[in-house]
């Protein structure tokens, strides 16, 4: 089993679409190290960018890793290989699932001590509490699983990338005019109030329950992918 692990790692960090990927999450991360020191004038307002609100704009770009992962799963269908060396559709999809999630956490937390470096010398922040590191993983995690299930769901990692950064902008407003009080339990709301601290229990307690729904809906795409046609 540990061979498998190291070979489906392997594989992965190997692969052309998941080099790119990483290329250009460097490239953001880099674009919000500079965020963090040229003052940004919004309405007449100087803000200046705090290392928590760089953990916000850093966890949304796991959006990228969960639409690439989908596209060279659906592309590969490396599940079915997996399949075909365990014999077991679950145990196999659990497999490639936790791959997936350590690919996750291994680039949330280089993203943070890339982050961290760059805020402690140029903006003399040393870091952020453990509660608020954790938040910072789980929100990661959070937009991954949802844009890797959109992406199956649709079948185009395309679309679930367009439904992700448009509905913010599209429907977010539409839904504060209409109902208003809903817009903080909002997943995009929720992961950005636990990183910055501010999150409600009621809140947290949404947040749970989303994020095993998308755990389970992930793991139900993954599994239905294996069947032989």
């Amino acid at each position: 089993m540990a061979s498998l692990f190291r070979s489906l790692i392997v594989k992965k960090y190997s692969l052309k679409p998941v080099k790119y990927q990483i290329a250009i999450q460097s490239l953001l991360i880099f674009f919000v190290c500079l965020l963090g020191v040229l003052p940004v004038a919004i309405n007449g307002t100087i803000v200046e960018l705090s290392l928590e609100q760089a953990l916000v704009f850093a966890s949304m770009f796991s959006i990228g890793i969960g639409c690439v992962n989908a596209f060279v799963e659906l592309q590969s269908h490396e599940t079915k290989l997996v399949y075909l060396v365990s014999g077991k559709r679950i145990l196999s999809s659990i497999r490639i699932l936790f791959i997936e999630l350590f690919d996750v956490l291994l680039q949330s937390t280089l993203n943070y001590i890339v982050l961290l470096i760059w805020f402690h010398f140029f903006r003399s922040e040393n870091g952020v509490s453990l509660e608020i590191f954790c938040f910072f993983l789980i929100g990661s995690i959070q937009y991954f699983l949802i844009s890797y299930f959109l992406s199956y769901c649709f079948k185009s990692p395309m679309g679930s990338l367009a439904i992700l950064l448009l509905f913010p902008i599209l429907v977010q407003p539409f839904i504060e005019r209409v109902v208003e009080p809903l817009t903080s339990y909002l997943f995009y709301n929720i992961v950005a109030d636990t990183i910055l601290g501010r999150a409600s229990n009621l809140q947290l307690c949404i947040y749970v329950i989303g994020l095993v729904c998308s755990l389970g809906a992930t793991l139900y795409f993954l599994v239905r992918n294996q069947e032989v046609k």
